[in-house]
């Protein structure tokens, strides 16, 4: 059974769309950092793992894996893409990190030899077809109160995203395939989840017009590899008037943090 949507992933040039426009500010990477370290210092870890599931080309698994290095910890990256893990492995290689696992698997399939610390997982969720049994995997996966941290919008977070609004029924699909959070918090409370938190991150930028266009018209996002050609014309045309006469372009992207530890 098919259980993660990966069709918008097998286009070649993906991971080098995806390496060139979704960066994010190092202030706000700092603080999904500072989010694990907290999780970290509730709790004694007996093998100091931390897994990255769907950890793409890296963006936070080497920040991850640089801030806990003096900690013991190794960052576990999973991967199912080639592509993004070769990136992934590069990118560590260049900036001398060497406390990080590449492993390319689905998330599903991948069974660690140990417990691990803690789960970090981000944007990942409205790909799969089955948050439950993911969540299980997750928890049965976690030492002795682990934490897990999502990364993920809410329902209402798409909503104000500018540029959905651009493209036909583009926000109706986002928001059909993507989990709400108090969906996510009742599926772990489920599983054996307790002590959730959330909090809201405004990642939100602002860009160069040109560099706004050309990162939805490379398809940077994988959404876009699911509209027809008719919708796509549609949409890059409406872009290219807005984006007429202005010299910047507000990228918004808030974001929920859903932090939880497993249950004793």
């Amino acid at each position: 059974m098919n259980r993660m949507d990966t069709s918008a992933f097998s286009a070649i040039g993906h991971a080098e769309n995806f390496e060139k426009y979704r960066n994010i500010n190092s202030k706000k990477i700092n603080e999904w950092v500072n989010i694990i370290l907290d999780s970290l210092s509730r709790r004694e870890s007996r093998n100091k793992i931390i897994m990255d599931a769907g950890a793409g080309t890296g963006r936070f698994s080497i920040p991850i894996a640089r801030n806990v290095e003096k900690l013991g910890y190794k960052v576990c990256s999973v991967e199912r893409s080639g592509e993004m893990i070769n990136k992934l492995i590069q990118k560590s290689n260049d900036t001398g990190i060497s406390n990080i696992v590449p492993i390319q698997s689905d998330i599903f399939d991948f069974i660690p030899s140990y417990l691990i610390s803690g789960i970090f997982i981000s944007e990942v969720l409205h790909l799969l077809k089955d948050l439950e049994s993911i969540c299980s995997i997750f928890s049965n996966n976690l030492e002795k109160d682990g934490w897990l941290v999502i990364r993920t919008p809410s329902h209402k977070q798409l909503g104000n995203i500018e540029w959905l609004k651009f493209f036909p029924n583009a926000l109706e699909f986002d928001i059909s395939r993507t989990k709400d959070v108090n969906e996510i918090i009742s599926v772990l409370e489920n599983v054996g989840f307790s002590k959730i938190e959330t909090q809201i991150i405004d990642e939100s930028i602002m860009l160069p017009s040109e560099v706004y266009l050309e990162m939805l018209t490379s398809k940077a996002y994988s959404i876009l590899y699911h509209f027809n050609e008719s919708d796509l014309k549609i949409g890059y045309e409406t872009l290219q008037e807005y984006c007429k006469g202005r010299k910047y372009c507000k990228h918004t992207m808030e974001l929920t943090c859903i932090k939880a530890f497993k249950s004793i």
